[in-house]
């Protein structure tokens, strides 16, 4: 439950789908894939580092929070936090399909991921809590991991199907590459400081490593001040939600 908490917490940032939906609606074509496509590079820009990044700071980010006695929530932890990806940019496929009229689709996978993920859960919860029920409850988080991809995947390829809306890779190589950058800093930060992370601490941490992304970013021209300015107003519609 700590693990979780912690992962839906993040995911609640990343995903600008609801406020998008009346302008998945409204228009199609050529000028439908090119926003749609900024926007799942702009989801990435946020996803992405918000993956890595609580990855490399899950230790100390349980204890800051829970304490020591919630260390073995850090093990889900590590897995559930790929969850972040998969939620933002499927998102953007879930209501994009609904606002086309092709909410069957969505449902679809939604049904298939459920019952893979029900499936997968009694099945390694059966063959891994022999050796300890913190296996089971990895069992579990792998289980939930395969049927969000399955279902982030089905999603890709019935927006490829019905609408002609590819999902582009190349997006994903900038701040990935920038996040990796990032992720060295939060290493090398955790390293020096070891277990002396106290919560101000850690927040002067995550404030860094923000600043370290997009300091990289920026210098791999991956952001630009026009880019800045669109996930400001984003950021404001989402917060007036």
């Amino acid at each position: 439950r700590a693990a979780i908490t912690i992962v839906l917490s993040v995911m609640a940032i990343v995903s600008f789908a609801p406020v998008l939906y009346p302008v998945f609606s409204q228009i199609s074509g050529r000028r439908l894939k090119k926003i749609f496509d900024k926007l799942v590079y702009y989801t990435s820009i946020i996803a992405i580092p918000a993956t890595l990044g609580l990855i490399f700071i899950t230790r100390p980010l349980i204890i800051a929070i829970y304490g020591q006695a919630y260390i073995p929530a850090a093990i889900p932890l590590y897995a559930l936090s790929f969850l972040i990806f998969s939620f933002g940019i499927g998102d953007l496929f879930t209501f994009l399909l609904n606002a086309k009229g092709k909410s069957k689709y969505t449902a679809k996978a939604m049904i298939v991921a459920t019952s893979l993920n029900i499936i997968l859960s009694i099945a390694f919860i059966i063959f891994l809590l022999p050796f300890g029920e913190i296996y089971a409850v990895l069992g579990v988080t792998f289980a939930t991991l395969i049927s969000r991809y399955y279902n982030f995947f089905a999603l890709a390829f019935f927006s490829r199907k019905l609408l002609r809306i590819k999902l582009d890779y190349n997006h994903f190589i900038k701040p990935l590459i920038a996040s990796i950058i990032m992720a060295f800093f939060l290493f090398l930060f955790n390293h020096l400081l070891q277990e002396k992370l106290t919560v101000p601490i850690l927040i002067i941490e995550i404030l860094l490593a923000m600043l370290v992304y997009f300091i990289a970013l920026f210098l791999f021209r991956g952001i630009h001040k026009s880019d800045i300015n669109y996930l400001v107003g984003i950021s404001k519609q989402l917060s007036q939600k």
